[in-house]
């Protein structure tokens, strides 16, 4: 097997405009043919009257959604074999979801009912991503430098050394969408994900199109991974430890955990790297987040360590390091995400 990535170009899903992707990373594991592979699933959904949790309505974008341990048995022009061992990511979000303060925001549609508690008024979803109000303007996908094209219909599969995905698109208020738009467009979300055989980062920015969008406090992120918690009763998390930007230790959790709840927190807004391992199942990651131009300031993060089945979540919420939690119009938030998965089996 050769010690590199796979891209593999899933046929179309019909009315789709464009295909589904899967990409392979070599992992260290001895055989040599064990990856992790990456779901990026294109998500369509122009219902724009449903503003519940959740509803994943009014969107037109990529984004990762699972990724598993798999073993590579044979790659064709066509497609690739593999038997899935390990579910490693969970499916969620992990690129963005922003939340929005409602405090004097009047033009909701008339379906679009807010949460009210405590004497605050916020939007009862997220955007951005899983969440919905997110479409996409343009995407583009090389392989060693060569365009590919996401709209054919023959599907096909290669070994490369680098794989860049780049996508743009357009943020929506919550509760502003109808059958005659989209909403009132907040801000511009570009992605650049790398794919490489030392991980993936993902280069975010968010320019912001308007300076009324009052962003909830510990609620914005553009930082979460969802770490898999164990699969059939044997742990893919064991240990996990924190770092700040110089690497220095910020503490470590071990399950199992001695809580009634079975659950712990590493909770330190300079963490900046997670490592976990399982010597179980032999699986280890990192994952962290660089800001950059000093474009942003950290509000909270946290990651959520369980011991129930699921995932254990690593969340990083931003505000403006200018404005607070009313970014200007015109202001630009750049983060890049980093993240390896990898095993020894």
């Amino acid at each position: 097997m050769v010690f590199k990535p796979i891209l593999e170009i899933l046929p179309k899903n019909e009315g789709y405009a464009y295909a589904p992707l899967r990409i392979y990373l070599p992992t260290k594991a001895l055989s040599g043919d064990c990856f992790v592979r990456y779901n990026l699933v294109y998500e369509y959904n122009d219902t724009r009257d449903n503003y519940a949790p959740n509803s994943t309505a009014n969107v037109s974008n990529y984004r990762i959604r699972e990724a598993q341990l798999v073993r590579v048995k044979a790659v064709s022009e066509a497609f690739v074999e593999s038997e899935a061992l390990f579910e490693v990511l969970q499916q969620g979000e992990i690129s963005l979801a922003i939340r929005e303060d409602l405090a004097g925001i009047v033009h909701l549609a008339p379906g679009a009912k807010p949460i009210e508690k405590n004497g605050e008024c916020y939007a009862a979803d997220f955007i951005g991503g899983f969440h919905g109000d997110e479409r996409l303007t343009s995407v583009t996908l090389t392989a060693d430098g060569t365009a590919l094209d996401l709209t054919a219909t023959v599907p096909c599969a290669l070994f490369c050394e680098a794989i860049d995905f780049n996508l743009q698109t357009i943020l929506y208020r919550w509760g502003t969408s109808n059958a005659d738009s989209y909403g009132i467009p907040v801000a511009e979300h570009t992605q650049r994900i790398c794919f490489s055989a030392d991980g993936l980062k993902n280069h975010q920015s968010v320019r912001w199109l308007r300076g009324d969008f009052h962003v909830r406090k510990n609620a914005t992120f553009l930082q979460m991974f969802t770490m898999r918690r164990e699969q059939n009763g044997i742990p893919i998390c064991e240990t996990f430890e924190a770092f700040d930007e110089n690497g220095a230790s910020l503490g470590c959790v071990t399950l199992p955990i001695p809580t009634t709840e079975g659950q712990a927190m590493l909770h330190n807004p300079d963490t900046r790297l997670v490592r976990y391992s399982s010597a179980t199942s032999g699986i280890s990651g990192e994952v962290g987040f660089r800001i950059l131009r000093n474009s942003l300031q950290t509000d909270r993060t946290w990651v959520q360590v369980r011991a129930k089945p699921g995932d254990n979540k690593w969340y990083a919420s931003f505000s403006s390091p200018e404005n607070g939690r009313v970014p200007r119009e015109g202001e630009l938030w750049e983060i890049e995400l980093f993240a390896r998965i990898d095993y020894e089996g």
